[in-house]
């Protein structure tokens, strides 16, 4: 698997999955818990969410990233700071 993420994602490409929460709560465990794979996997993987400062994030999203954690409402983040 891990060589098929590499295979379809290169710098700046985006995530190649999308993982959308009802809630920001749920957003942050899911991620939680995809952290703990990724460890051994080298899945990269961030959450994006509001009430927390947007910069640590647009890193996280800049540094690459295979899977993205966000809820509803924050959907348009992304291309509203211009990153894919």
């Amino acid at each position: 698997m891990i060589n098929l993420f590499a295979a379809f994602s290169a710098h700046g490409d985006g995530p190649i999955v999308l993982v959308l929460a009802p809630t920001r709560e749920l957003a942050i465990q899911i991620q939680e818990e995809a952290l703990k794979f990724g460890l051994r996997t080298s899945i990269r993987s961030t959450c994006i969410y509001g009430g927390a400062p947007k910069g640590p994030q647009i890193r996280e999203l800049r540094r690459g990233t295979w899977l993205t954690f966000t809820c509803l409402n924050l959907l348009y983040f992304d291309h509203n700071f211009g990153i894919t």
